[in-house]
């Protein structure tokens, strides 16, 4: 996905209130560098994100609702949260 598409996908979730989850490292990167939005980064292989999100769901909605802009990195056995900028 290209720079551009990225801040595009970013600014029209943000503008809806809604939540970008992804499973591309370099996109999540760029959340963490230049924090707007909410973001939730999969780090796992794609067939086992929707378990692992299951799994660790009431987390990630904690660190959601705990700032606007924010990077949550979920793998299989932990959840950490990047807010602002870096």
């Amino acid at each position: 996905m290209a720079l551009d598409e990225d801040d595009e996908q970013t600014v029209f979730a943000t503008d809806r209130g809604a939540v970008v989850i992804s499973c591309d490292r370099e996109f999540s990167q760029r959340r963490r560098r230049n924090a707007i939005g909410r973001h939730v980064y999969l780090k796992c292989p794609k067939p086992e994100a929707p378990a692992i999100l299951a799994r660790h769901l009431d987390a990630v909605v904690a660190h959601l609702s705990s700032a606007e802009n924010v990077t949550v990195t979920v793998s299989r056995n932990n959840v950490s949260a990047d807010y602002g900028w870096t």
